[in-house]
C-alpha cells in the first residue's frame, strides 16, 4: 500500500509539472501558482515555480501590458512575484490611477480585482504610497459591500475571510501537536495554556514537512517562555521572582 502511495505521488508530481510548464494563458498560469501556495504544497514544485516566475519576471514590461486593465491578473501578478523574492515595482498599478495620481473610482465595480489588490497591497514597503492608497481604498470599498449585502455567497465568504486576515498574514498549512503528557497545565494552573497557538508559531516560520524537528523544538521553547513570562505577570511575589532571576542568571 505503501509503495502504491508514493507511486500514486509521484505521478500527480508529474503532472502538476507538466501543468505548471505547459503554455497556457498569464492569468491561468498565475492562478495554478497561487493556488499551489494556498494549498502548502508549492515546496514541492519550488523550482519549477522559481523557473515559471522568472520567466514572466524577465518579460514584466511586456507581459504586464498583455494584463492591459485586467486588474485582477497585476494584482496577482505583483503579489506572486513579490511573495517569491523578484523585484517588483508598485508603478505596475499606475495605469489604474486617474489624472490626479489617485485610484480610478470605477475600480470598485471590480470585485475579484480590489479583492486581489486588498492581498496584495499588504506586501508593500515603507514609502510606497500607491499600496497605501490600495489598501485603503480596497478595505474601504470591500467593507461597504459586506455592509450592503449585496456580494454572490462565494464572493462574501472570500472577502469576509479576507477582511478577517489579509493571505501575506496567514499560514499555508496548519496543523496539532503535544503537550498533555507533560502534566505542566495541571500542575501550574496560573500560565497560559496555548499549545496551538506556540504552534502556529513556528508553523509560519517553517511550513515545509522536511523542518517538522525545528516545530518541534521550538514549540516546547516558546511554550516554556510563556510560562516563565506568566511566572513574572500573574505569580511569584517579588522576593521569589528575585531568586528565581539569580537563579536563571547563573
Amino acid at each position: 500500500m505503501e509503495e502504491q502511495n508514493a507511486a500514486r505521488i509521484s505521478n500527480l508530481e508529474e503532472e502538476v509539472v507538466k501543468l505548471i510548464q505547459e503554455e497556457k494563458e498569464l492569468e491561468d498560469q498565475l492562478q495554478l501558482i497561487d493556488h499551489l501556495q494556498q494549498l502548502g504544497v508549492a515546496y514541492h514544485f519550488k523550482d519549477d515555480i522559481k523557473d515559471a516566475l522568472g520567466s514572466i519576471h524577465g518579460s514584466l514590461e511586456d507581459k504586464s501590458m498583455l494584463l492591459k486593465d485586467n486588474l485582477h491578473a497585476t494584482a496577482l501578478l505583483f503579489r506572486l512575484l513579490r511573495e517569491n523574492g523578484f523585484d517588483v515595482s508598485e508603478e505596475m498599478f499606475s495605469r489604474f490611477k486617474d489624472e490626479k495620481g489617485h485610484l480610478k473610482t470605477c475600480l470598485q465595480h471590480q470585485i475579484k480585482g480590489i479583492l486581489s489588490l486588498y492581498e496584495a497591497s499588504y506586501l508593500g514597503k515603507e514609502g510606497e504610497f500607491v499600496l497605501i492608497e490600495a489598501m485603503d481604498f480596497t478595505t474601504k470599498h470591500l467593507k461597504k459591500l459586506m455592509e450592503e449585502g449585496s456580494l454572490e455567497p462565494r464572493f462574501r465568504e472570500h472577502v469576509a475571510h479576507a477582511l478577517e486576515l489579509p493571505l501575506n498574514w496567514r499560514m499555508q498549512r496548519i496543523h496539532n501537536r503535544w503537550w498533555t503528557d507533560l502534566g505542566l497545565a495541571q500542575r501550574l494552573p496560573f500560565f497560559r495554556d496555548r499549545l496551538m497557538e506556540n504552534y502556529f508559531w513556528t508553523v509560519g516560520w517553517a511550513f515545509e514537512p522536511q523542518f517538522w524537528s525545528f516545530r518541534q523544538m521550538q514549540t516546547k521553547l516558546v511554550s516554556l517562555i510563556t510560562v516563565i513570562d506568566d511566572a513574572y505577570d500573574v505569580y511569584g511575589t517579588l522576593d521569589e521572582l528575585e531568586l528565581f532571576t539569580n537563579v536563571v542568571d547563573r
